[in-house]
């Protein structure tokens, strides 16, 4: 999620799992719901953040 790092008051953290996966901590709880829709996020390609990268899966953790 390039450009909405740390600074966002919802993340506390954003970190990249390999070439395509990232994780994002939340700074506290959110709703399942919210969480697992797709359309609720948008992520730019680092290089050129012209260009919205496509998300495929959306997980959450019981934590």
């Amino acid at each position: 999620m390039y450009g909405c790092a740390a600074e966002h008051r919802f993340v506390k953290k954003v970190s990249f799992k390999g070439t395509n996966s990232m994780m994002i901590t939340f700074a506290g709880p959110v709703d399942e719901a919210w969480a697992k829709e797709i359309a609720n996020y948008a992520v730019y390609e680092k290089p050129d953040p012209d260009i919205l990268l496509t998300i495929t899966n959306v997980m959450l953790s019981p934590d």
